[in-house]
């Protein structure tokens, strides 16, 4: 009689560790898949953030600050300019005539009253920069600011 409860309680015993054998797979295949599903995910959000960048080239025409962030859906060359430089820690002045045309007073040491001008660039073509509040930037586009 000992030895039948031995065989029925081998047997039992290697039904459990054959269901566990199951469950831990089961779990593997799981945690991989899931693992999977996050490198992808994270890959296809990455590829929908949109960038742009901003670069300064101020005095003696070499490459001041360079910036490069996330833009929204209807962002203005003049917003992008705000961003970069509350992120920066640049000093912007700037006001607005009683047309909403932009004039840039300071920008990184450049001010108002000397001789030369700012001269803003979307994507190496001049643009007015009275009107940088009402030209929208999309994803890779280069803006940039000279003084000519």
């Amino acid at each position: 009689m000992l030895l039948k409860k031995n065989s029925v309680s081998s047997s039992a015993l290697s039904r459990s560790s054959f269901r566990l054998d199951i469950i831990l797979w089961i779990v593997l295949v799981g945690l991989i898949f899931a693992g999977l599903l996050t490198v992808v995910r994270f890959n296809m959000l990455d590829d929908r953030r949109q960038e742009a960048s901003l670069v300064l080239v101020l005095g003696d025409g070499e490459q001041s600050r360079m910036f490069r962030g996330e833009i929204v859906e209807g962002m203005t060359v003049f917003q992008a300019l705000i961003a970069s430089s509350r992120a920066g820690q640049i000093k912007l002045e700037y006001s607005f005539d009683s047309e909403n045309k932009v004039s840039i007073k300071e920008l990184n040491g450049y001010k108002k009253i000397l001789n030369k001008e700012l001269a803003f660039y979307l994507n190496n073509s001049k643009i007015i920069t009275e009107n940088i509040n009402k030209i929208t930037i999309k994803n890779q586009d280069r803006i940039e600011v000279r003084s000519e």
